[in-house]
C-alpha cells in the first residue's frame, strides 16, 4: 500500500481567531483524529497561516 502526501493550508483572520470559529475547531478535531498533522503556524499581518499535511491511502 502506497501513501501520497497532500499538504492543505488554511488563512484564518485575526478576528476568526479571537472568536474561536469552526474552522479552528475543525482543525483542531481532524489533528486529534490523526487526520492531519500541523507542520508549519506563521503570522501574516492579521491573519494565521496554518499548514498541515494530509495522509491518504492508494
Amino acid at each position: 500500500m502506497q501513501t501520497a502526501e497532500l499538504f492543505e493550508r488554511y488563512v484564518v483572520s485575526r478576528q476568526a481567531c479571537d472568536e474561536r470559529t469552526s474552522i479552528l475547531e475543525e482543525i483542531k478535531e481532524r489533528v486529534e483524529r490523526s487526520e492531519i498533522k500541523i507542520i508549519d503556524v506563521q503570522r501574516n499581518r492579521d491573519h494565521l497561516i496554518i499548514v498541515c499535511r494530509k495522509r491518504t491511502w492508494h
